[in-house]
């Protein structure tokens, strides 16, 4: 596998070279006139080496990071236990701000994974065309897979960054824009939201689900992580359950309705997924774990969840966004 080295990075290499061959040329003259011209090269040569190093090392932290979303992307949305609960709790949750079901839209979705939203508009809106990306070449292939496309329906699925992605997108040209459960591996999305806003026509919906800070404390106090879980009251970011140099993000549902207000949208909704359950592994599953309810229990739980859900956001599992181009 071949990475793209990043361009600051070849601009400081060359930048190195340029350096060493210049204190060679420098040697060959009058020593004694030029010593201090040497000792000033030999500080800027020992400045570009420790940028150098620094842009290597910030280029390896971004290829773990990818690593992690690569193989976060195998648990698989469509199969796994009770997910197909929550894809059915999202649809519920912003169903009430959708368009009219014969209406064309254009829909784009930043990190889609195996494509679980995705199959819900088309499901909902039979003349949906559909861009969509992710970093996960895995993900993409089983979105492939696993939707199915009929009549005027159309996707366009890639394997690229959202962030890289998004900027290929023309103005004003989307009607709806995803970015469910993308936040909490990527710390810094905010940076686009001035992006998603330029894509999205006027009036034109964004939403977005991100992990709150009093779910990573109660994800961390229910596996013993009682010191870990004050980095979770001092920041936004950070490392989570033991990894190294890997980044998580999280934050109050108030924060972020601030960043989107600010970035130029109204916030129509905000809610909670899964306020009252969990899958294996969250500490709400204690409570009430879908993947094992009959259906009937499945309808009361739902229930339960949409009434709970504005009332308590930063409780669920992730935070709903929904929000309008101002």
């Amino acid at each position: 596998m071949v990475w793209n080295v990043p361009r600051t990075h070849r601009t400081r290499c060359g930048r190195l070279f340029i350096i060493q061959n210049l204190r060679i040329l420098i040697l060959r003259g009058n020593r004694y006139f030029l010593r201090r011209i040497i000792r000033s090269f030999n500080r800027l040569l020992k400045l570009s080496e420790k940028n150098s190093l620094n842009a290597i090392q910030e280029m390896s932290s971004g290829i773990e990071q990818n690593k992690l979303v690569i193989s976060a992307s195998k648990y698989d949305m469509f199969t796994a236990p009770g997910e197909d609960y929550y894809s059915e709790q999202y649809w519920q949750l912003i169903q009430d701000f959708m368009p009219d079901r014969d209406n064309k839209i254009n829909l784009l979705d930043l990190g889609t994974g195996q494509g679980r939203m995705v199959q819900k508009f088309l499901e909902n809106f039979p003349r949906v065309e559909i861009k969509c990306c992710d970093i996960s070449e895995i993900a993409i292939n089983n979105l492939k897979v696993n939707v199915a496309i009929s009549g005027n329906q159309k996707i366009d699925a890639v394997v690229c960054g959202y962030a890289s992605y998004i900027e290929t997108i023309n103005s004003s040209s989307i009607d709806i824009i995803l970015f469910t459960e993308v936040s909490f591996y990527s710390p810094g999305w905010e940076k686009i939201l001035l992006e998603i806003r330029r894509v999205l026509r006027p009036g034109g919906l964004f939403i977005s689900s991100h992990r709150s800070r009093y779910f990573n404390a109660m994800a961390l106090l229910s596996l013993g992580h009682i010191k870990a879980a004050a980095q979770i009251l001092e920041k936004n970011t950070g490392r989570l359950f033991g990894t190294s140099n890997l980044q998580f993000s999280w934050n109050d549902s108030g924060s972020i309705r601030d960043l989107v207000e600010g970035a130029g949208f109204d916030v129509l909704k905000v809610a909670g997924l899964g306020v009252l359950s969990g899958i294996k592994g969250d500490p709400h599953e204690f409570l009430a774990e879908p993947g094992i309810l009959s259906v009937d229990e499945l309808q009361v739980l739902m229930k339960l969840e949409k009434q709970a859900s504005e009332v308590v956001p930063d409780v669920g599992r992730y935070m709903i966004f929904v929000a309008r181009k101002a």
